[in-house]
């Protein structure tokens, strides 16, 4: 995938509080070109550093069914079984986010895009037994299951769970997100332009709690 460069070569990263932002009911994530976030001029805070406070809801950037780009607000989505509701920290934005908000790339709409992010597990669902809250995890765009044919020789990015990505929805069929009357959808499974994501185990991958969660987003 390409990315959208920074400063003319890299990668742009835009932070939780980027994708708060809005200016006429339109999402303006990152639109300097700089990384958003406190702190003087070289510095690196952990993006979640001022984010302990409990929360009342999430706030996701979906594209709506016109592709314009607006945020909503919704209620936290719960982790069902095989799940694990993240918080996250930071997003990557890829070419093919672009692709979702043109239309080029067919998912249902309105739908929270991003597929690139990490951040902080907050809670885990049942069944889910090899990750914890306070775990550091970046998101896999292409789950891996670990047990179908494909993924149990080594090729886990033909995992078979890989063939409902496009459907917006959680791996079980149903929407985690609601907000001003309709289902939200997810990109990927995994819909990093948000706030919280409710996000299949087999779409995660647990890191280092050193590796600062701004650059592995990008991984």
């Amino acid at each position: 995938d390409r990315r959208v460069p920074r400063h003319g070569a890299g990668e742009r990263v835009h932070d939780r509080a980027a994708l708060a932002v809005a200016e006429d009911d339109r999402a303006a994530v990152g639109g300097d070109g700089h990384r958003h976030h406190g702190g003087r001029a070289g510095e690196d805070p952990d993006p979640l550093a001022s984010a302990q406070a409990p929360h009342l809801g999430g706030v996701g950037v979906a594209v709506e069914h016109d592709h314009r780009v607006a945020v909503a607000e919704h209620p936290d989505p719960v982790p069902g079984p095989g799940e694990v509701l993240v918080q996250l920290a930071a997003s990557g934005l890829c070419h093919s986010d672009e692709h979702l908000m043109t239309g080029d790339l067919p998912f249902e709409l309105p739908i929270i895009g991003g597929h690139e992010g990490a951040g902080i597990v907050k809670e885990v669902g049942a069944e889910v037994s090899w990750l914890k809250p306070g775990d550091h995890v970046v998101f896999g765009f292409i789950p891996s299951c670990g047990r179908c044919p494909s993924c149990s020789t080594g090729h886990q990015n033909l995992c078979d769970l890989g063939a409902i990505i496009m459907a917006g929805t959680q791996l079980d069929g149903t929407y985690r997100r609601r907000a001003r009357g309709q289902n939200i959808g997810v990109m990927a499974l995994v819909g990093t332009f948000s706030q919280y994501g409710t996000v299949p185990e087999a779409s995660i991958v647990k890191i280092d709690d050193d590796l600062p969660l701004s650059r592995a987003c990008l991984l």
